[in-house]
């Protein structure tokens, strides 16, 4: 497994965290979407550190990481939040 690998499958994940409920961002949405993309990577995530890493955003962050990430396919913001979710993957050594 390889940091590639998963950095690709947090930013597959990540596109769709603005999934929106009540006018605003569905964390939990986004945190299922990331946990079951990393699963179909091959990934064990701890999905508490990754609800860490989401309530560590605003909405407006979030909505422009994935905003960044379907235009571009990534930004200095969204590569920061890849490396943060990337920390709740144990690599093995």
């Amino acid at each position: 497994m390889t940091r590639t690998r998963i950095l690709a499958a947090v930013a597959t994940a990540a596109v769709g965290l603005t999934l929106t409920a009540c006018g605003g961002v569905d964390r939990e949405g986004s945190r299922e979407s990331i946990m079951e993309s990393m699963e179909a990577a091959g990934f064990d995530a701890d999905e508490a550190c990754v609800e860490s890493v989401l309530d560590g955003y605003t909405d407006d962050e979030l909505t422009s990481i994935n905003d960044a990430i379907e235009a571009n396919g990534t930004s200095p913001e969204a590569e920061d939040f890849a490396v943060k979710i990337l920390d709740c993957v144990p690599i093995p050594t």
